[in-house]
């Protein structure tokens, strides 16, 4: 009797030993995995913002871009030139929210801008009077050979990329 009161003695203390472990661990996994989802829940909130700011920046710039190619003057190169630097400005600040895809497109749409609007830049300076006729047709021509060539810059490519990273986040697809 003594030994199966020693054995059961035994029993209960390993289970009451089990029960504490496993409510300690099953306390602290919880804890962790509530950490985890708050934090993944933050992150994933600020990747979907800053894609839609992203959305929406290029929508800005690609209209400001078309409203200058049609009646640009020299107030609206200033604007396009701000919402170019801050448009770079969120992108380089935002980086690691970005697919990397993403973001070579849109650094090599920097290029192609800052290029064109150099040009830009260079016919505006010749449109002052005393500049010889010749550079100021020479930048002329080249202003609109830019201004098609960003025109025809594919804004799309970049806006489909970003909305399908957009979808893929948020697990939203159209099957």
């Amino acid at each position: 009797m003594e030994i199966i009161l020693t054995a059961l003695s035994a029993g209960l203390v390993t289970l009451a030993c089990n029960v504490i472990f496993f409510t300690w661990i099953k306390t602290k996994w919880e804890e962790n995995l509530e950490t985890y989802k708050i934090a993944y829940s933050g992150i994933f909130k600020e990747k979907i913002e800053i894609h839609r700011e992203l959305l929406k920046r290029i929508y800005n710039f690609k209209f400001k871009l078309e409203q200058y190619g049609m009646i640009g003057n020299e107030e609206m190169a200033k604007d396009l030139f701000q919402e170019s630097n801050d448009f770079i400005n969120f992108y380089l600040i935002n980086q690691p929210f970005i697919k990397p895809s993403i973001l070579k497109m849109i650094e090599d749409l920097n290029k192609e801008y800052q290029e064109c609007f150099e040009a830009f830049h260079t016919y505006s300076v010749y449109r002052t009077p005393g500049v010889d006729t010749k550079l100021l047709s020479e930048a002329a021509h080249k202003a609109v050979e830019v201004s098609n060539r960003l025109r025809g810059a594919d804004f799309k490519a970049i806006e489909n990329e970003i909305i399908q990273a957009m979808r893929k986040d948020l697990k939203y697809s159209d099957s």
